[in-house]
C-alpha cells in the first residue's frame, strides 16, 4: 500500500482526471472530482491542499453516500483515469459495491 502523496502523484499523468471517491474531510489534492456525504462548502481545508491549489470546482463535486446507486449514476463511465479512495472504505456498510464502482 502506498501512504505517501507524493508517491501516489507518481503514478498520476498530467492530463488524468483524478475521482476522490469519500475524500470531504481529506481531499487528495490532485483530484479533478469528489464523491462525499459533506457538501462542496463543508470541505475540510487541510495540509493537503496547499500541497496544490484545487483541480475541482463546486460543480466536480457529487454529493451523496457512495454505497447507493444514485450518486454514481452521475459519474460518467470512463470519465476518470485515476481513482482515490483513502481512509473510507473501513468506514462504509458496503465497501464491496463502492469496489465495483
Amino acid at each position: 500500500m502506498i501512504n505517501d502523496i507524493n508517491e501516489v502523484l507518481k503514478w498520476i499523468g498530467p492530463n488524468d482526471r483524478v475521482l476522490d471517491v469519500g475524500g470531504g474531510a481529506v481531499v487528495f489534492p490532485r483530484a479533478n472530482a469528489v464523491i462525499d456525504l459533506l457538501p462542496y462548502d463543508e470541505r475540510q481545508n487541510t495540509e493537503q491542499s496547499k500541497v496544490m491549489a484545487e483541480a475541482f470546482t463546486k460543480r466536480d463535486w457529487f454529493v451523496g453516500d457512495i454505497c447507493n446507486s444514485e450518486v454514481w449514476q452521475k459519474i460518467p463511465d470512463k470519465a476518470f483515469d485515476f481513482v482515490v479512495c483513502s481512509h473510507t472504505l473501513e468506514d462504509i456498510r458496503d465497501p464491496i459495491y463502492v469496489c465495483s464502482q
